[in-house]
C-alpha cells in the first residue's frame, strides 16, 4: 500500500475513536481527497 492509502487508513481509524464533535480537527489531518472519502462512506 501506498502512503496515501497508509494515511488514509490511519485517518479511518481515528474517526472510528474520535466522538463527532472532533471530526473537523481530523479533517485538517487529512488531506482534502480522502477526508471526501471517508466522510461519504459515514
Amino acid at each position: 500500500m501506498n502512503n496515501g492509502e497508509r494515511l488514509f487508513h490511519l485517518c479511518l481509524q481515528r474517526k472510528q475513536f474520535k466522538l463527532n464533535v472532533m471530526q473537523i480537527n481530523d479533517g485538517k489531518r487529512c488531506p482534502q481527497l480522502f477526508t471526501g472519502h471517508f466522510l461519504s462512506r459515514k
